[in-house]
């Protein structure tokens, strides 16, 4: 019987697009592919997602790439801007889950600090009943530790979670974890699958 719904935050809640500031710096977008790949932004995010401050990571960069000082800087001050939109009715779906007597929970990858200045904006942490943010403990999804995680801060039964997420290699690895798992595209495809495990919504 499923008792407690988990969520991921990007793709699920909320849509974080990057290249929204870095287009501000540069002419065509492919100009902003060189760059993200002159960076290796990809590692960036990742050791974020991992625990590494992205802000003490850009000054490094900053060092490193004295030609992006400014597009480096920007992007640690106006980190929240990429943060383009909201997913439309997730974050009621999930408010209603928890009306109806569910417990709701976070699971995310996100760099600590980061997710912080989200959270000023959304209140994820003040409204849902718990989370794990895999920057606070250094372990990312889809590693099951950080399912454990989660599943041993709140003393949680695996057969009892249900977890959204928008990347199926997520999904995979919280059913190995012992979770049932749901790939999120829309909330509208969300309440149809919940009302398919005879979740009330």
């Amino acid at each position: 019987m499923i008792k407690n719904i988990v969520f991921d935050v990007g793709g699920v809640f909320v849509i974080w697009e990057p290249r929204v500031i870095f287009s501000r710096y540069f002419a065509t977008p492919q100009a902003v592919e060189d760059f993200m790949k002159d960076i290796d932004f990809e590692t960036v995010n990742d050791k974020g997602d991992r625990g590494f401050n992205i802000s003490e990571q850009l000054k490094g960069l900053i060092i490193k790439f004295p030609q992006y000082k400014e597009v480096l800087q920007a992007y640690d001050r106006d980190w929240l801007d990429a943060i383009t939109n909201d997913v439309e009715g997730s974050y009621d779906m999930a408010m209603q889950l928890k009306r109806n007597g569910y417990k709701v929970y976070i699971l995310s990858n996100w760099e600590a600090e980061k997710f912080r200045i989200i959270n000023k904006q959304k209140k994820f942490l003040e409204n849902f009943d718990g989370y794990i943010i895999s920057g606070d403990i250094g372990i990312v999804k889809p590693d099951l530790r950080i399912y454990k995680a989660l599943l041993d801060k709140y003393n949680l039964s695996a057969q009892e979670c249900l977890f959204f997420d928008d990347k199926p290699a997520n999904v995979e690895a919280a059913k190995e974890a012992g979770f049932s798992g749901l790939i999120f595209t829309t909330s509208a495809q969300a309440k149809k699958d919940l009302k398919a495990l005879d979740i009330k919504i």
